[in-house]
Order: C-alpha cells, then sequence, then structure tokens
C-alpha cells in the first residue's frame, strides 16, 4: 500500500508540477509511509510536509465524536443529506 501511495503522490507531482506535498490523517501516522515519501520528496525535489506524530489522528474518530455531541444536543438529520463541504459544525 505504501508503495502505491508514493507512487500516485510522485505521479501526481510529475503530472502537475506540484512543488509541495502533505500527508496528513491517519495514514501519516504510518512510518514507512512517512519514510518512503521523504525519500521520494527528496529524489524528485518536492517539500513534503507531514504532521508530528502527536497530531497525526484519524479523521473519522474526528467526524464520529463531533457527531456524538450533535446527537446529544438533539441534533438530527435525514436519510436523504447530501454532503455539505463547508458545513459549521
Amino acid at each position: 500500500v505504501v508503495d502505491a501511495l508514493v507512487g500516485t503522490i510522485r505521479d501526481a507531482v510529475a503530472a502537475t508540477g506540484i512543488r509541495a506535498v502533505a500527508i496528513v490523517g491517519g495514514v501519516s501516522a504510518n512510518s514507512r509511509l512517512r519514510a518512503d515519501a521523504q525519500t521520494a520528496a527528496d529524489a524528485d525535489g518536492f517539500a513534503l510536509f507531514v504532521p508530528r506524530l502527536t497530531y497525526s489522528i484519524d479523521n473519522a474518530a474526528m467526524i464520529a465524536v463531533t457527531g456524538h455531541f450533535q446527537l446529544a444536543a438533539g441534533h438530527t438529520a435525514p436519510l436523504d443529506l447530501t454532503a455539505v463541504p463547508n458545513l459549521k459544525v
């Protein structure tokens, strides 16, 4: 999986010319991904940004906690709810 992710990053950098890449969320805690992505960044000349391990947490857990507090406050949503990317919580 790490090889596929790093390969995709390298392909995206080559195809777009982007010079900076960030790896975030729970996957950023993977030590091999961190190391291999840094090796690729050094070899291909792009900047790599990865948060400190303390901040490499699972986004799903954060969403679940937010949902818990919303439900506890009596907020619910219909089953046909659609995504709103900039929804305030």
